[in-house]
């Protein structure tokens, strides 16, 4: 995963969501996290950013509880946890700002 700093000073790491846009995310993973970030899906290059549904979730940490296992690490969205993130909403697109220059630099 790509790292960087946004303007709020959080360190963040980046992936790229399901339509193929980089997307920022808390560099700590979070109980209430509800993405999994994986860096080796075939056919993918770079880390690769999938929504995990809530039920799912849960399945997937007591399976993991059952076989005595770590849970799978989840992330947050940084622009859901930003302080700074109104300044980088763009208006009227319905989108997250995730550019470079926005939430530090996006990757290549």
């Amino acid at each position: 995963m790509n790292r960087s700093k946004c303007p709020c000073s959080a360190e963040i790491v980046w992936a790229q969501s399901v339509n193929g846009k980089a997307q920022p995310f808390d560099l700590v993973p979070a109980e209430r996290g509800n993405v999994a970030i994986f860096e080796d899906l075939v056919g993918f290059e770079g880390a690769q950013a999938r929504v995990v549904p809530r039920a799912t979730l849960e399945a997937i940490r007591a399976a993991a509880k059952r076989a005595g296992e770590p849970p799978p690490q989840h992330y947050v969205a940084h622009h859901s946890t930003c302080p700074r993130a109104a300044e980088f909403h763009r208006s009227g697109t319905g989108g997250s700002a995730t550019a470079a220059g926005t939430f530090g630099e996006a990757p290549k």
